[in-house]
């Protein structure tokens, strides 16, 4: 359990200073990163090449990229779960996340799996300028 913590908290530290290459490299070659949703930023993402490609790159555009900040942590064995929330500016308006929840798969010194959960109408709206309207 340990070294489960220790890496998340390692992730967490990376992802506050502001080192988010770091934070990802953390993720192992045969690992996955899968955001959650439909929306064009969404899906499941395999080793870090793909994060960085299809993942990062766009977010990195972002007028002001999400900053991040952390609450809970219970870990389990090689299992993390870690609650955040953040804001930023996406290409089309305010970005504002009050719940993120990340889901970690500890193997082979690194993450195995890593799960992001939030609310995808805001990246739609922040980064696609969509708008929740009823039907």
């Amino acid at each position: 359990m340990s070294d489960t913590r220790a890496l998340v908290q390692a992730f967490i530290d990376h992802i506050a200073a502001g080192r988010a290459v770091d934070a990802f490299n953390m993720i192992n070659e045969d690992g996955t990163y899968i955001l959650i949703g439909k929306t064009p930023l969404s899906g499941t993402f395999h080793g870090r090449k793909d994060v960085f490609e299809r993942f990062l790159a766009p977010i990195a555009t972002w007028p002001s990229s999400p900053s991040l900040t952390f609450g809970d942590l219970i870990v389990e064995g090689d299992k993390a779960a870690l609650r955040a929330s953040g804001t930023g500016i996406g290409p089309t308006g305010p970005y504002s996340q009050p719940h993120y929840m990340f889901y970690f798969k500890v193997a082979k010194g690194g993450f195995a799996e890593i799960i992001e959960y939030l609310d995808t109408v805001e990246v739609e709206v922040a980064a696609y300028g969509k708008k929740l309207v009823p039907a």
